[in-house]
């Protein structure tokens, strides 16, 4: 009886490895997908002219600060709105007194989401290439 060829295809070490980096790609991709719901608004939401007026300050159980800007707007229905996106940031260049774009929500105003704070392009490429490494492991190494 002919011995069997061992490939590398056959290591159990390598198909955990691999195991491991699709699994690890998609809880990447699920990471930064997170904020998908900002994105939405953003998208969809009615647009107007802000101003930051103050930027609100908290610190993080580690102690690092973190910053997110309260910004007035005019509704569409004409209430002044004063509002804060949900996301805090390590660093923002937004200062007070910027003149910014809102994008709310129609039937909850409060509902904000700031243009050039909210949207991180590094995002949606870090969940694309999650996807990617994902799909490239799964068809090369599994046959799928």
């Amino acid at each position: 009886m002919p011995e069997p060829e061992f490939t590398l295809a056959h290591n159990p070490f390598l198909t955990w490895f691999f195991i491991v980096v699709t699994v690890a790609a998609l809880f990447a991709t699920a990471v930064n997908l997170r904020n998908v719901p900002l994105w939405l608004l953003r998208a969809t939401g009615r647009r107007a002219p802000g101003v930051v007026t103050r930027i609100e300050l908290v610190t993080d159980p580690t102690g690092a600060v973190l910053r997110r800007p309260l910004v007035a707007f005019t509704a569409g229905d004409g209430r002044e709105i004063v509002s804060a996106p949900v996301l805090y940031r390590p660093r923002t260049a937004l200062d007070e007194g910027s003149a910014v774009t809102v994008s709310y929500a129609p039937r909850n105003p409060a509902r904000v989401v700031v243009h050039g704070y909210d949207f991180r392009a590094r995002e949606v490429v870090f969940a694309a290439a999650g996807v990617a490494i994902a799909i490239v492991v799964s068809t090369m190494y599994f046959h799928f």
